[in-house]
């Protein structure tokens, strides 16, 4: 007889590859119970290590696995797709599972998860760490992922715009989103999951901390990432990144960025770039309990920021015609002079209600060129 079992991986990353999944050990245990004493004996009779899930048959999300013989059994997939068990090599006295014992009494099975071998894990990686206990329902076996967790933090320093007397022309909201990625089973960077987790600092609390500032404009506030995945499935370290959003965010900001926690500005010296900045390994701090608690009081920096009005802005050209349909000044009724008023506004960022009003550009801020046409209309 045959044992046709599922395995079930639940909550784990999305589009996460069967590819890049931990080695799980199966044992079947075969029992029997003496019609006459009542009494049971249970036999561990056979065992399946899957070491590659990619290509198993799947249903409903689960994988198909079996087990057909005793000893060391192997499976794999025919060139129809079906599902293909064999002994293991090596296992030279392997026998088809019996149904019955030589007395007529029908043997029972249990399927069993021996254990899960986080491959790209270290020593002390023990897949508790990574996943919850298994879930067997008769040949159904669901494993969750639920790795220990941590948090990092982000430090940022933000010098707000002025005015000529000093005085805040707004307060801009600052954006950081997380993006992670692991080793997977060949030994190769997994591509990046983008924007696994966002934190901002609101432009309403921008300007709490301006007013609780003493009136000074650069501002500094430390932003936490909480409940990060310590572990990904295959018991790698989950590398993150770190990224400033500017899009839609920061023009007309000069950003600067450095890896840890800075205590000035001074040594915040290197532009930003768009990829980000890498958190070290010991930026991400554990959680309580051993990972499986809240946020520690003290969770570690892992990168600071600086954001400040750029010196160099950028501007823009304004392009209108002025067409005077008065046949060539026929009539003498063109004014000598026209005046021309500029107004500027913001519109909000993102979920933050600081839109900026129209505002007259002062003059002295642009310059007027004019082209006249040859007909002088």
């Amino acid at each position: 007889m045959t044992i046709l079992g599922q395995k079930l991986w639940k909550t784990m990353p999305a589009n996460y590859p069967a590819a890049d999944l931990p080695q799980v050990d199966f044992t079947l245990v075969q029992s029997i119970t003496d019609s006459a004493t009542g009494s049971t004996t249970s036999t561990n009779i056979a065992t399946l290590t899957i070491k590659n899930w990619d290509g198993l048959p799947v249903e409903d999300g689960a994988f198909h696995f079996g087990i057909a013989y005793t000893g060391a059994n192997v499976v794999t997939v025919a060139d129809d797709g079906s599902l293909k068990i064999e002994p293991a090599p090596g296992n030279d006295n392997a026998q088809p599972l019996p149904k019955y014992n030589e007395n007529g009494d029908r043997y029972t099975y249990t399927l069993k998860e021996t254990s899960i071998t986080l491959l790209n894990g270290t020593d002390s990686t023990d897949s508790t760490k990574v996943y919850l206990d298994p879930v067997i329902n008769t040949y159904l076996v669901e494993n969750s992922y639920r790795s220990i967790q941590g948090a990092l933090s982000v430090k940022k320093f933000l010098e707000l715009p002025t005015d000529e007397n000093g005085e805040p022309t707004a307060y801009p909201a600052v954006q950081f989103t997380l993006d992670r990625r692991y080793i997977k089973n060949g030994g190769t960077p997994s591509g990046w999951e983008e924007d696994v987790q966002t934190v901002t600092w609101t432009s309403e609390k921008v300007k709490a901390a301006y007013e609780a500032n003493s009136g000074s404009t650069l501002l500094e506030q430390v932003l936490k990432f909480e409940n990060l995945d310590y572990y990904a499935p295959n018991g790698s370290r989950w590398e993150y990144r770190i990224r400033e959003v500017t899009d839609g965010w920061l023009g007309g900001y000069e950003i600067t960025a450095v890896a840890g926690n800075a205590d000035s500005t001074d040594v915040i010296d290197t532009i930003y770039k768009a990829e980000g900045i890498l958190a070290a390994d010991d930026a991400i701090t554990l959680n309580k309990d051993e990972g499986r608690g809240g946020t520690a009081d003290d969770v570690a920096v892992a990168a600071s920021f600086y954001n400040k009005p750029d010196n160099t802005r950028e501007t823009v050209t304004l392009e209108f015609d002025k067409v005077w349909n008065d046949f060539g000044d026929a009539f003498d009724t063109r004014p000598d002079e026209l005046t021309l008023t500029v107004q500027r506004q913001a519109h909000t960022q993102a979920g933050q209600d600081n839109a900026i009003p129209p505002q007259t550009v002062d003059f002295k801020l642009y310059n007027i060129a004019v082209e006249e046409d040859d007909d002088g209309d």
